[in-house]
């Protein structure tokens, strides 16, 4: 099979099988595509020969990653992932004999703690939304929703009518490789959603999606992040806030009201506990921050 045939293969297979977001299979093609294209300009390989056992090289992957030594670790790191990804599913088809990244490191990542705002500044943020129009009952509902329930932007434009079940509270959530779990909702967003669907909704055109667009269609991940930032700026002038700093928000404030870790993982959707586990350091963040204001010899 020649090369560029197995990089075609690849991403239908992450598409198809993996079930990866389609931004995620936009990335990890980018990424090889890239790396491909190093190594014919390098003579490493020829994209049009069959694929062989010996037409990757360790040598020749530490000189594509060291090509991008400018670039930010978190990307470098990525690219890596994407080659390491490929090369294991051609092991796994018997195209390849040994996985050429083993033994390669990625750069280390320091964890940076996640923006998010205090519940006064959320509050100001929620009022925002002019609520004598569909698009502001709409944009309300939206805004409570990402705070109330945790969602990531992909979720949220992905709930249909049928996902939310305003009787008892709960919606059902369609999170990464396809990953279901049911979440709870808050009073302030359920009667948000249910405003928004008695007087919003029919007026804008939906039937199947929750949240849609002035034409009646599903609301893109962009056209959200756009209105969150309009509606930053006037509430919140100054502050950089986009759909995964309610996310944010709603893991911190849990947190700092006493939850529990495996709860909040859970609730976030989150495979692994260690995702969840940068949360505990902005809760020692903030109780740092409590114990300078409170007690008379902390500063």
């Amino acid at each position: 099979m020649r090369l560029d045939n197995c990089l075609d293969q690849f991403i239908v297979h992450l598409g198809a099988e993996r079930r990866l977001s389609p931004n995620t299979v936009s990335a990890y093609s980018r990424d090889l595509n890239q790396l491909l294209a190093f190594g014919q300009e390098a003579g490493y390989w020829d994209r049009e020969t069959e694929l062989c056992g010996e037409l990757f090289t360790r040598s020749a992957l530490r000189h594509w990653l060291a090509e991008m030594q400018d670039l930010e670790r978190t990307t470098r790191a990525r690219k890596l992932t994407a080659a390491r990804t490929f090369f294991r599913y051609l092991c796994q088809e018997g195209l390849l004999a040994s996985n050429p990244t083993d033994g390669l490191s990625a750069p280390k990542l320091g964890r940076s703690l996640p923006e998010y705002l205090s519940p006064d500044e959320v509050e100001k943020l929620l009022a925002a939304p002019q609520l004598n129009t569909p698009a502001g009952l709409r944009d309300q509902a939206i805004l409570e929703l990402l705070y109330s329930a945790g969602l990531r932007v992909g979720e949220l434009v992905g709930l249909e009518l049928t996902d939310v079940d305003l009787d008892t509270g709960f919606i059902r959530v369609l999170g990464k490789g396809q990953k279901e779990r049911i979440v709870p909702i808050g009073s302030y967003a359920k009667a948000s959603i249910e405003e928004y669907l008695a007087f919003g909704y029919a007026k804008l055109g939906g039937a199947r999606w929750l949240f849609v667009n002035n034409r009646g269609s599903r609301l893109t991940t962009r056209a959200v992040e756009q209105f969150v930032e309009k509606y930053a700026k006037v509430a919140l002038p100054g502050r950089g806030v986009t759909p995964h700093t309610l996310r944010h928000c709603f893991a911190t404030h849990l947190l700092e009201a006493g939850a529990d870790l495996r709860s909040v993982q859970e609730l976030l959707g989150h495979s692994s506990l260690s995702t969840t586990q940068i949360y505990t350091h902005v809760r020692a963040a903030h109780l740092l921050s409590v114990y300078k204001d409170a007690h008379p010899r902390a500063r």
